[in-house]
């Protein structure tokens, strides 16, 4: 009768933390994935609790490993859904507004300034020779950059501010505009993981 070979301790270890990041990244992708797919806020918890059922059901010999990993990951992540609230968001992108409202004026006075020519293309660069006169600085924020583009549409002029980096969860602003007067309007495309891209439905 031979002995049993003990068990190696090391392999084991090797062996629990794998089903943890195996059960960690499927709670992840079955949350995040089932969000994306229905695009409403609670699919997303409900993705993450169908992601631990199946951690759970696939190393049944190691459950006590995959079901605290598939819980923690999604805690893990909350920093930086928090990160993404509109909370803190909201002040930024009025930076971008009163950059691109600022903008407005500018691209207005160069049309009044060129007797109404609309043959404008940029927001730096000489007045009438298709500029707004603007200087590269101004078109830097601390959260946001002007697009150096005039964009002349059949719905108005449209302006574009960009997030800097590393702030791109805040969405991309544009402001459309009658070239002769009146206020505008500003949208904003919401980055592919917001909570309001969530909320779309």
């Amino acid at each position: 009768m031979t002995a049993s070979k003990p068990a190696d301790p090391g392999n084991r270890v090797l062996k629990s933390l794998g089903v943890a990041v195996a059960s960690a990244l499927i709670t992840l992708t079955s949350g995040i994935g089932l969000g994306l797919l229905i695009k409403w806020g609670p699919a997303v918890l409900v993705g993450f609790l169908a992601g631990i059922v199946t951690s759970a059901v696939l190393f049944r010999k190691r459950r006590w490993v995959a079901m605290p990993a598939g819980v923690l990951a999604p805690l893990l992540l909350m920093p930086l859904v928090v990160l993404m609230t509109p909370g803190t968001r909201d002040a930024r992108r009025a930076e971008a507004e009163q950059m691109l409202g600022s903008m407005k004026n500018q691209v207005r006075v160069a049309y009044s300034k060129s007797n109404g020519s609309e043959h404008i293309r940029t927001l730096t660069g000489a007045i009438g020779k298709g500029g707004c006169g603007v200087y590269p600085v101004e078109l830097t924020g601390k959260y946001y950059i002007v697009r150096d583009e005039v964009q002349v549409t059949d719905f108005g002029v449209k302006l574009v501010a960009e997030p800097r980096p590393p702030g791109e969860r805040d969405g991309v602003g544009t402001l459309t505009f009658d070239i002769k007067g009146g206020d505008g309007e500003f949208t904003w495309e919401e980055p592919l993981f917001s909570p309001a891209w969530f909320n779309k439905r």
